[in-house]
């Protein structure tokens, strides 16, 4: 476990037990450690799940948030100390539910991809209480509500109701629960803005989760699932996944999902072709229903 600060120094300060740095003088960079029991790590390179967030100025103001670690050059003399803060990182094809819980970090560094051009399924380890000032500034956000069963010619149809997310003090995106977004710019890998900053978050605790460590929502027999982690899926006609265009597919063969996604199960009468997504306004009138393929 690695804290959201550390105290860090050079090899000649004792005076931080399993905290203490030290410095590779062959190395022009001049390269940071820490140091946990006997372990030594490169301070820029922490443990999977964390991130070096930024260095903390001598007048306690946070620095340039992700400066290069080599850029205190006045830590190369013996016993100088500075507290360098340490962010998490949230990745869709990582394992996030290991994170320290209940701990607030100064941000949290996200990778997941997403589309501005229809909704994709989201969840995330920390709670969302606004969209204001973070990346996801100006996306739509629905949460699942219910289902309307509807039965014609003798087939089973089914519509997954979906309202948008309000962002009020009971209203907002929960740790751990699945989601609709669509985003205001494609956020794709491998592009500079794949990777987005949210500040001061805290990964709550989750319990009484399911297999993907998320939670669901049910309706009716039908559900929407949380997959926080990477995980794999056998084929099957009643797990339902987002594709384009907003629609639902099947898997006809095993397939590997990343995580921070959703996905849903209906039940076995109904035909992954007659559930569609249906987002409603506050007075239940539908404002866009995907058509049948």
């Amino acid at each position: 476990f690695i804290p959201n600060t550390i105290k860090v120094g050079t090899a000649t300060d004792n005076a931080i037990p399993n905290q203490l740095d030290k410095h590779n003088p062959t190395l022009s960079s001049f390269q940071f450690y820490y140091r946990l029991g006997s372990k030594f790590q490169l301070l820029g390179q922490p443990d999977d799940g964390y991130r070096f967030y930024c260095w903390v100025n001598e007048d306690g103001t946070d620095g340039v948030v992700g400066e290069a670690v080599s850029s205190q050059s006045t830590m190369k003399a013996a016993g100088v100390t500075r507290t360098a803060k340490f962010g998490i990182d949230v990745n869709e094809m990582k394992d996030v539910a290991t994170m320290p819980h209940d701990v607030e970090f100064p941000g949290a560094f996200v990778r997941r991809e997403l589309d501005n051009e229809s909704y994709s399924t989201i969840c995330l380890p920390f709670d969302l209480t606004s969209l204001a000032g973070t990346p996801y500034q100006g996306a739509s956000v629905l949460k699942f509500v219910g289902v309307e069963k509807i039965k014609e010619n003798g087939v089973n149809k089914a519509e997954l109701q979906f309202e948008p997310v309000t962002f009020s003090a009971t209203d907002y995106m929960e740790a751990g629960v699945p989601y609709l977004i669509k985003v205001t710019e494609n956020i794709q890998p491998g592009t500079l803005n794949y990777e987005k900053l949210f500040k001061n978050v805290t990964c709550p605790k989750l319990t009484g989760t399911n297999a993907y460590g998320g939670y669901d929502v049910e309706a009716d027999g039908f559900a929407f699932h949380a997959v926080m982690n990477p995980s794999s899926f056998p084929a099957s006609k009643t797990n339902l996944f987002m594709v384009a265009d907003n629609r639902l597919a099947t898997l006809y063969e095993a397939a590997d999902i990343n995580g921070l996604r959703g996905y849903f199960t209906v039940p076995a009468d109904y035909d992954a072709s007659k559930v569609h997504i249906k987002i409603m306004d506050k007075t239940a009138t539908s404002v866009e229903t995907v058509p049948e393929v």
